[in-house]
């Protein structure tokens, strides 16, 4: 429910843009080597961001990227695998958490923005809370599944669509159903992407002056309801 864009590239917390700014210098992951850096097309159709590498010295490289490559393999087999494609990550080093933290994630966005910006993706697939957190602050990953999202990085406007991780909703799991209806849902929103991008795309057109105020209704309970018939009700007035 809703219609919204997000800008990424002009964070108004000034603390953390100097942090950004800092990037490895401050990063207390700074010397986990090697990097993983992005992998792919320079020019690509599908921008593929995950948060972090599995293992030490994992790149693009473990269940969960081998589980995404293969969803890609299937439903966009018309695509070039070299060309259309880019593989990146939220943070460039193995934390050797579950989760990043903040500082770490702040540190390295300054290089994945600049990657975004240079390469200028048609549209980006966010796998995961991390990246959900970034691309429209919110944390709801089932809620936002499946999504289609207008969105500036830095100064390239493109469409953010995303995707339940498989490592924290699939492979974590010891409940067979669990991992059957992620297989579901996680096929069904990668098809849906592929029909939409090669039937339906147009360049998101964002226009910040026109979205003053708007509030995000995300539909997750009865009041969310309530509010849209309650503003609704106002408008008729």
């Amino acid at each position: 429910m809703g219609f919204f864009t997000i800008d990424i590239g002009k964070k108004k917390d000034k603390d953390k843009e100097v942090i950004a700014s800092y990037g490895c210098k401050l990063c207390p992951s700074r010397s986990k080597i090697p990097q993983t850096l992005p992998i792919g097309g320079t020019v690509p159709s599908i921008y593929i961001l995950t948060s972090q590498p599995e293992y030490a010295g994992a790149s693009h490289s473990g269940l969960r990227s081998t589980y995404i490559k293969e969803s890609l393999k299937k439903y966009f087999c018309d695509f070039d695998s070299t060309e259309d494609f880019r593989f990146n990550m939220m943070t460039r080093c193995y934390t050797g958490q579950g989760k990043t933290t903040e500082l770490v994630r702040k540190c390295c966005e300054a290089s994945f923005i600049a990657d975004i910006e240079t390469t200028k993706p048609l549209i980006i697939l966010g796998f995961g809370t991390d990246v959900l957190k970034w691309a429209v602050n919110r944390s709801d990953s089932s809620l936002w599944r499946g999504r289609r999202i207008p969105l500036k990085v830095g100064n390239h406007n493109t469409w953010y669509f995303h995707i339940e991780d498989p490592i924290d909703t699939t492979f974590n799991s010891k409940l067979e159903y669990k991992k059957y209806e992620f297989n579901l849902t996680f096929n069904f929103d990668m098809k849906n992407v592929r029909d939409w991008l090669v039937d339906y795309y147009k360049d998101p057109d964002i226009r910040y002056g026109q979205i003053k105020n708007i509030e995000i209704i995300e539909g997750s309970g009865i009041s969310d309801i309530d509010k849209i018939e309650k503003c609704l009700g106002e408008l008729k007035k």
